[in-house]
């Protein structure tokens, strides 16, 4: 590779890394709190009393793979995007909504996030509303061994503001001893069948403590970048190889 070949090499790739990047933001979050009511349908999923046991969590979301809804502004995503998960740890376990699941299983995720900010009602003064949701459904419900999972996280209040208005980005630093005026609570849906018994619980955990924020906001090369990179390095590796092959001729 001649000097001219070599400045037009450093060139390509100057421009094409000055190419915008699109960021990617992760909001994760963490909370505390206890079992305020669960069920256990036939004593096959908890076996125990489990009332007043202390929890914690976390969860986090992808604000760049949820999908807007201007109509009910809230953000959704159905097509099994795992834009979002939460983990309970309750009594010894670890909950979770996504999972490593055995074969032949398919998870169909549904996820949402609302977000109200001063919103009023014909039921309820003006309040803040914030709600989380993710789920799955693996297996078939109607034969076979199947297990829905649900996990889902409200934050609210009718006093003062907490929130970042209407935004999917959100930054949440609260204790219910600060601040009794707001409620939060986390709760974690399951039922299912497995080798033909049937199992189901509901179990709502109050929560003292809840943090969220971003993890980091990190770029990303779009796509066209992308390619303007792989195409200059094809380019100099065709230059290469014809050089070199001119040589042997």
């Amino acid at each position: 590779m001649n000097a001219k070949q070599r400045w037009f090499s450093v060139l390509f790739l100057l421009f094409a890394l000055a190419v915008p990047k699109s960021h990617a933001v992760i909001i994760e979050g963490t909370f505390k709190g206890e079992v305020i009511f669960f069920t256990d349908v036939w004593n096959r999923y908890w076996g125990e009393d489990i009332l007043g046991t202390p929890v914690t969590g976390s969860f986090w979301y992808d604000t760049d793979r949820a999908h807007m809804n201007p109509i009910e502004e809230d953000w959704t995503h159905y097509e099994g995007g795992n834009w979002m998960d939460f983990t309970f740890n309750i009594a010894g376990r670890t909950l979770r909504v996504l999972d490593i699941y055995p074969e032949g299983y398919v998870p169909a995720d549904f996820n949402w996030m609302t977000v109200l900010n001063r919103e009023t009602s014909e039921f309820l003064d003006e309040y803040e509303y914030l709600h989380l949701s993710h789920s799955s459904l693996l297996g078939n419900k109607w034969e076979g061994d199947f297990n829905s999972r649900q996990a889902h996280l409200d934050f609210s209040t009718s006093t003062e503001s907490f929130l970042n208005g209407i935004e999917i980005i959100q930054e949440i630093d609260w204790k219910k001893a600060d601040n009794p005026n707001y409620d939060a609570i986390a709760y974690y849906i399951t039922n299912g069948r497995k080798d033909g018994i049937e199992f189901s619980s509901y179990t709502y955990v109050g929560l003292s403590e809840l943090k969220m924020g971003i993890k980091k906001d990190v770029s990303v090369p779009e796509p066209t970048t992308l390619l303007l990179l792989a195409l200059g390095f094809a380019a100099i590796f065709w230059q290469r190889n014809y050089q070199n092959k001119r040589k042997c001729d």
